[in-house]
């Protein structure tokens, strides 16, 4: 029953993470390409995040075997947290950069890695092994929930929310 609870609360900070992921994403290409007008920078900064988390994929598994994945979990949001937080500094001090949006996706792409990867290691102890298909499952939904409720929260600011179609 503990287990189950745990899991509960593992499948709403999924949908959280998800939705802040899906803000992060969405700003961050709006951003980049209103100051630049320019789409490759996009394609760059999309690149940039999808390789450099590819590249820190033969790590994750040593990580989260290494470490206590609820820790490896924690760990890869405080340095995530800070690192964007020298980010947002640097902006404020300095103004716009690519090379900062730039870092933003290395460092958005090596930690959304990590933590996916402890995520779903961590499924293992948190569910019993005939319910990990199901949870695994919601645990995608969730994601996805997340990300959608993002699009449509940015979208709405647009006057072209998906919700309003509903």
């Amino acid at each position: 029953m503990v287990l189950k609870k745990y899991f509960i609360l593992f499948f709403l900070a999924y949908i959280i993470s998800g939705f802040g992921v899906g803000m992060s994403i969405i700003g961050a290409n709006w951003y980049l390409l209103d100051e630049t007008g320019s789409a490759t920078d996009v394609g760059i900064m999309l690149t940039l995040n999808v390789f450099t988390g590819f590249l820190v994929s033969p790590l994750t598994g040593i990580i989260t075997e290494k470490f206590n994945r609820k820790n490896a979990i924690q760990g890869t949001f405080i340095a995530r947290a800070v690192l964007i937080g020298v980010l947002t500094v640097l902006f404020i001090l300095d103004g716009f950069s690519i090379y900062y949006v730039y870092a933003f996706a290395i460092i958005n792409g090596i930690g959304w890695t990590i933590y996916m990867s402890a995520s779903r290691s961590l499924m293992q102890e948190l569910l019993p092994e005939e319910e990990l298909s199901k949870g695994n499952s919601l645990i995608e939904i969730s994601l996805q929930v997340g990300m959608f409720m993002a699009g449509a929260d940015l979208d709405s600011s647009t006057n072209l929310s998906v919700l309003k179609l509903f």
